[in-house]
């Protein structure tokens, strides 16, 4: 829900963040944004949408 919210779209697919490749679990990228931001920031994300890499900021919120 949250990253509808965001702006991210069925489909694209994270395959970077803060400008380094993504080996991440779910459970890993979750335990990443807790220990490491705080509601308000910004994650940066490096996407793949309809096959081009586009970057994304992603704003966190409280249900991120």
């Amino acid at each position: 829900r949250a990253a509808k919210r965001a702006g991210l779209k069925k489909g694209d697919i994270i395959v970077g963040m803060e400008n380094k490749p993504l080996r991440l679990t779910s459970e890993q990228f979750n335990m990443h944004l807790k220990l490491n931001y705080e509601v308000g920031e910004k994650l940066p994300l490096k996407l793949l949408c309809n096959d081009k890499r586009t970057q994304f900021d992603w704003p966190l919120t409280d249900g991120d």
